[in-house]
């Protein structure tokens, strides 16, 4: 008997989705070429011409090529995508100013898992380092900080564009000593700001200097960009000593030589301010300082808080005790008047001695220079957790109190020159103090010269930390500095206050082991 053989029966749904599968992967593929993204490796001559060198599909690659491409000088290269945006430069300025003045930019630092913020409006320009590899962000220098900064947020430019770039930070020599000249609108030729931040060095040949960070200085943004980028800082002018502005990084908690009544002459002598207003505006003689050379002292004395320092701070934050909004609110620092609102928010006071004594008292003893401020855990305060504490000193955007203290970024280097101002009017009483400047990374403060005693604190992770010395003491245990303490210390000695009355000099010495510093 023959079987009959079974017909075999075609899968129609099978070859339906073989081919959906099919079309579904041709589309994929189409859209990837219609997505897909090319970079452009382009050189820009002299006279501004551009001639595209290479294409490539990653744009790692193509940086690093960028990196190796020689050029002539004044010449630049940059990358760009197929509609024609600049994604990185090898000599490039980064534009902060494209914003409100309401509104801040935020970034993160290079070095650690910290968010710091700045406002255009004060400070517009920083030297463009590098670009994420996803493209997203760049990384910058401004104001000592190295950080990454959201590409949408600021505008890349052409260094040598003048259209583009009409004015950049950098330093020039008169009178013996070098002026920060600062803009904030990289577009124009016009300056905002010349501050005097001393002689960082006697050889002063070159007709400009530039400096990102106020402590290493170049004779050209190009040969200033190229350290910056290669992580050195061989080729500036001062290697072998690098600069710090004395005013800038001095401790809040060193005592000024100054009386009240020297207060008080240099506010009417030197200044010309001879009375209290009792309107808005002022006369050209009146402001909220005159005869507050008391008020500074006496908070200095109870909190640890040098008075020309504060003073200086309150000129900068309120036009010599002149603004609007000083004299509405006597508010002489400018306490919780944010960018987004600052008439509306900020403290108001019965009068300006108020003022400072809450600032002495809260925002500095209580706040910027406590170790431990807003520390909620228990045992020793780290200070990675506290909210504003990055050091006792004015400081920059990468350490001190202008990292939490103001959005502008030389808000720190504006007041020390209130402070210079006054000693070098004055008599130079307050240039005496011995500062130890060092990068730390969590150091332990014990209470004594020795590592089985209490630890009391934990400085911050910063770069250029500075503290005040008062001696030098070696023992079976290394090198010990015998420092002021930032934060204020109980009257036992042995943890630190953080709703302190008073700072307790005699007690509020410390020291910190040279073998933890870097």
């Amino acid at each position: 008997m023959t079987k009959r053989k079974k017909k075999k029966h075609v899968s129609y749904f099978k070859i339906i989705s073989a081919g959906l599968l099919i079309a579904g992967v041709i589309i994929v593929f189409l859209l990837y070429l219609d997505t897909k993204t090319d970079y452009h490796l382009v050189i820009i001559d002299k006279n501004g011409v551009a001639s595209e060198i290479q294409t490539y599909d990653s744009f790692k690659l193509a940086k690093s090529n960028m990196r190796k491409l020689d050029h002539q000088e004044n010449e630049n290269v940059e990358i760009t995508t197929d509609d024609g945006t600049r994604v990185a430069i090898r000599y490039g300025v980064l534009n902060f100013k494209t914003k409100q003045c309401t509104v801040n930019t935020a970034y993160t630092f290079d070095d650690r898992d910290e968010e710091g913020y700045i406002n255009g409006c004060y400070g517009a320009d920083a030297v463009y380092l590098d670009t994420s590899n996803d493209g997203k962000k760049f990384k910058f220098m401004m104001s000592g900080v190295v950080g990454w900064v959201d590409r949408k947020d600021v505008e890349l430019l052409d260094y040598y564009n003048e259209k583009e770039v009409a004015s950049v930070s950098h330093y020039v020599v008169k009178d013996n000593t070098f002026l920060h000249k600062g803009t904030t609108d990289v577009k124009s030729g016009n300056y905002a700001f010349s501050l005097d931040v001393g002689l960082p060095f006697q050889d002063t040949s070159y007709a400009y200097y530039y400096s990102y960070d106020g402590h290493y200085f170049y004779p050209s943004f190009t040969s200033m960009s190229d350290d910056y980028q290669n992580n050195t800082r061989k080729n500036s002018v001062n290697y072998d000593q690098p600069y710090y502005n004395y005013y800038q990084f001095l401790s809040h908690r060193s005592i000024s030589n100054y009386s009240t009544q020297d207060i008080n002459k240099y506010i009417t002598s030197i200044l010309g301010y001879t009375s209290q207003p009792s309107s808005y505006p002022m006369g050209n003689e009146e402001s909220l300082l005159f005869n507050m050379g008391k008020a500074f002292v006496d908070a200095q004395n109870r909190y640890s808080t040098n008075a020309i320092m504060m003073m200086g701070l309150s000129a900068n934050e309120s036009a010599y005790g002149r603004s609007e909004l000083a004299y509405a609110k006597n508010n002489l620092f400018g306490h919780a008047a944010y960018d987004a609102s600052p008439s509306q928010s900020a403290n108001k006071y019965a009068n300006p001695q108020e003022s400072i004594l809450v600032h002495a008292s809260v925002f500095l003893n209580q706040g910027y220079l406590n170790a431990c401020d807003g520390f909620k855990g228990s045992g020793t305060c780290d200070s990675e957790q506290a909210n504003r504490y990055r050091g006792a000193y004015l400081g920059d955007k990468e350490s001190g109190m202008n990292v939490r203290y103001a959005s502008d970024p030389y808000w720190g280097e504006k007041a020390a020159s209130f402070y210079r101002k006054f000693d070098k009017a004055m008599g130079m009483k307050d240039a005496k103090f011995d500062i130890l400047i060092k990068d730390v990374d969590h150091a332990p403060v014990y209470q004594k010269a020795d590592k089985n005693s209490t630890i009391l604190y934990r400085t911050p992770t910063v770069k250029n930390y500075s503290m005040l010395v008062l001696d030098i003491i070696k023992n079976d245990q290394g090198t010990w500095y015998k420092i002021k303490s930032d934060a204020p210390i109980n009257k036992e000695g042995n943890q630190v206050e953080t709703e302190s009355s008073a700072y307790n000099v005699k007690k509020s010495v410390v020291f910190i082991n040279a073998d933890d510093l870097k």
